[in-house]
């Protein structure tokens, strides 16, 4: 329990139990408002408020503390003290940032609750830090807290949001458990889909004024790693330059970010390891699993799909051998290469377009995993495999709205789609390998690299596919092209 004048704010742990998978932690600080500030939240039917209360004091309001509330947490870490409570201690912690973040006004920061979009709840503190607080908990530190603290104390990289606090929990049998952590808020002109989507708007209004598709903008049988190696076509630069030449910046800033996260050579956690046998096996068996999940939910799912969608996934279902082999095809391969820790959850999303520049966010990993499994060591190349199929998202995704009130244009207009997502990935790998060349995480042999970076691909479009088939089937299409494309 903490103070903050003239409330009280309970720190609490909800259990949610199951009835056919166990049960669930959640961290859920509440506080209690009476008088004319349980009257106020009463009158504006805010959504945080949970229950009325009756006592000998009169009527009271029971609600989420994440709001004015959330200074007690601001103070637990400006001042790095502890909470003692029933089941163990929750300690806050600033970090050598924190007073060049907070400035040197010492008076309380506004604080106004951040939208709800996403498992965790915000508050933006002054318009100048962000305080994430972790609703789901799970032993262990968050890749969120564990990551940027890394980067913010031990590394100079500095296209990150910088690390100003922490909030944790320590309890017998839990060890440290992350509740939350104060960032740098980051001003910014929106995020990479935001930019890309804006772009493209752009580019198929061009493509549609145009009554042949130049030669070069087709597919020519190069790899991407060759076509990363070369320039691109004038064509392609005249309509889409701008975000070319965006994709090739956030290559360049994904490079220095492995760089930075492998730059520890001591610390367990951080330091580089070799990328074994055992890991490509275990990558191997994932990807099997998650293959026959999905193709046996294409299978349910081929009455829903559209005629053109269904013709490919009968393509992909005829081909279910030939996908088997590919996820076996690293082990006649002899990879030398090492694994580090990644950012996990990598696509355009994850980063905001500031000053034309990115800035890269959100180092929780993808959130259906445990904590256990986001804080596992991988090869970089899974992140740019997210950023790469991110692309082909976005290109579709463009497609898509362009052609919405033109659905006679999306046959013509998809290969300029596929050009767009081949070129922008191109620009991006680029700039990459360029940037991360001879990083002890990425293979010396040409042939590796791709096959490594294709497999990652592969397994990240089996995964969109069956999320897309179970969650949005609009939009099998998408995964079921980069499938294709790839056997």
């Amino acid at each position: 329990m903490l103070r903050t004048e003239p409330t009280l704010v309970f720190l609490t742990v909800v259990e949610v139990k199951f009835v056919d998978r166990g049960s669930e932690l959640y961290f859920l600080p509440l506080a209690v408002a009476t008088d004319a500030r349980a009257d106020q939240l009463l009158k504006s039917g805010a959504s945080t408020v949970i229950a009325r209360l009756n006592g000998s004091n009169g009527q009271a309001v029971l609600h989420d503390a994440l709001g004015d509330d959330a200074q007690a947490l601001l103070a637990l870490m400006a001042a790095r003290g502890e909470c003692v409570t029933q089941s163990g201690v929750v300690r806050g912690s600033r970090t050598s940032a924190y007073a060049e973040l907070r400035g040197p006004d010492e008076s309380p920061l506004k604080l106004e609750r951040g939208a709800a979009t996403s498992s965790n709840s915000t508050v933006i503190c002054d318009n100048r830090l962000m305080l994430k607080v972790f609703r789901r908990l799970e032993p262990g530190p968050n890749p969120d807290v564990e990551l940027g603290l890394f980067l913010t104390e031990r590394t100079e990289f500095r296209r990150v949001p910088r690390t100003a606090g922490t909030l944790e929990y320590r309890t017998p049998g839990w060890g440290a458990t992350s509740l939350g952590i104060l960032q740098e808020l980051v001003h910014n002109e929106g995020d990479g889909w935001t930019r890309s989507q804006a772009e493209l708007r752009r580019y198929y209004e061009s493509a549609a004024a145009q009554t042949q598709m130049p030669a070069e903008l087709r597919g020519d049988g190069r790899t991407l790693t060759e076509l990363a190696a070369n320039e691109p076509p004038a064509a392609i630069m005249d309509l889409a330059g701008p975000f070319l030449r965006a994709a090739a910046t956030l290559g360049g800033r994904t490079a220095q970010l492995h760089l930075a996260l492998a730059s520890e050579l001591r610390e367990p956690a951080f330091a580089a390891e070799p990328l074994t046998a055992a890991d490509l096996s275990e990558l191997s068996e994932s990807m099997h699993i998650m293959s026959r999940k999905t193709l046996a939910a294409l299978e349910e799912n081929l009455g829903r799909l559209t005629a053109p969608v269904r013709e490919q996934a009968h393509r992909l279902l005829a081909n279910r051998a030939r996908l088997a082999g590919r996820m076996t095809d690293l082990f006649a391969m002899d990879i030398v290469a090492a694994k580090i820790r990644v950012h996990g959850d990598y696509h355009l999303g994850q980063v905001l377009w500031v000053e034309n520049d990115f800035v890269i966010i959100d180092f929780e990993g993808e959130p259906a995993r445990s904590i256990s499994e986001r804080r596992a060591k991988q090869s970089p190349l899974k992140d740019v495999a997210g950023m790469l199929r991110s692309f082909s998202y976005a290109a579709y995704a463009g497609l898509f709205h362009f052609t919405q009130d033109r659905p006679q244009d999306f046959d013509r207009l998809e290969p300029w789609a596929k050009s767009w997502e081949r070129w922008a990935s191109a620009a991006f790998l680029g700039k990459y390998l360029a940037s991360a060349s001879g990083a002890p995480f990425l293979p010396a042999d040409a042939t590796h690299l791709l096959a490594l970076l294709e497999t990652y691909l592969l397994d990240k479009a089996v995964y969109e596919l069956h999320y897309e088939l179970n969650n949005r089937p609009v939009m099998v299409r998408i995964p079921l092209i980069g499938i294709l494309s790839l056997l």
